[in-house]
């Protein structure tokens, strides 16, 4: 393998399905509440010849020391990124049949907390629509390399207002790894089939800088932004 490809492909996360206890089911008349719940789970991480990977438990025990009140930010942080924090008055968008011919954000509906929680809703004012589930696995995978020794940046492909980036950013630098970049790829410009919802979904680079700024996270030492087509930034990235 490549060492640029080593160095993009730290981290791995995978979807996987579980099936729910009885109590784990919220039962309410909406097909989305009914579905099986997809918790993440980290794959295991590729070990290096000096980098042994470490049980969760292990993993925690291994990390650097985070100032007190890091916590608390961190998931203050998730739950703005993901469009939680005000949820109840700025509702749901959802694609997918729900969605069919709605326009986002003007077509709004009732903020259903467990579809946030799996990802399955379009945040109106959120900055990514991971949810709160997959942003606790990102958390738990960058950690799992950071207390293993593995080294290299974490990268998103197909970033939308950048969230999910911003918020991998803010748990980086509570652990002091300055040596970890955030790099961000995305076309920043107008996809097919986007149709009625294209406003909505196309994000302009100037929007997602901004956002990192808000957050006090945009340090062209610590973020990579490549706009374009995958098949041409991550050449790119590669000839660096």
């Amino acid at each position: 393998m490549h060492a640029w490809i080593e160095r993009m492909l730290t981290l791995f996360v995978a979807i996987a399905t579980a099936t729910p206890t009885p109590a784990q089911l919220v039962k309410e008349d909406d097909a989305l509440a009914r579905s099986p719940a997809s918790p993440l789970v980290p794959l295991a991480l590729r070990p290096r010849p000096h980098a042994e990977p470490c049980s969760a438990e292990e993993c925690r025990a291994q990390l650097p020391k985070m100032a007190p009140s890091a916590e608390r930010l961190l998931r203050l942080v998730r739950d703005s990124v993901s469009g939680v924090l005000g949820a109840a008055y700025t509702g749901s968008c959802f694609n997918g049949p729900r969605g069919v011919g709605l326009e986002c954000p003007k077509d709004r509906m009732p903020y259903r907390e467990h579809a946030r929680r799996r990802g399955n809703d379009w945040p109106p004012f959120g900055l990514t629509m991971q949810g709160t589930i997959r942003l606790d696995n990102l958390r738990s995978a960058i950690e799992s390399a950071i207390a293993s020794g593995v080294p290299g940046h974490v990268a998103e492909f197909g970033v939308w207002r950048g969230g999910a980036c911003v918020f991998a950013r803010a748990v980086l630098n509570e652990y002091g790894a300055s040596e970890r970049k955030v790099l961000v790829f995305d076309a920043f410009d107008r996809i097919a089939n986007y149709g009625n919802n294209s406003a909505f979904l196309q994000v302009h680079l100037r929007d997602v800088r901004q956002n990192f700024a808000d957050y006090g996270l945009l340090d062209a030492e610590l973020v990579e932004i490549y706009p374009g087509l995958f098949k041409e930034t991550v050449h790119k990235y590669a000839l660096q």
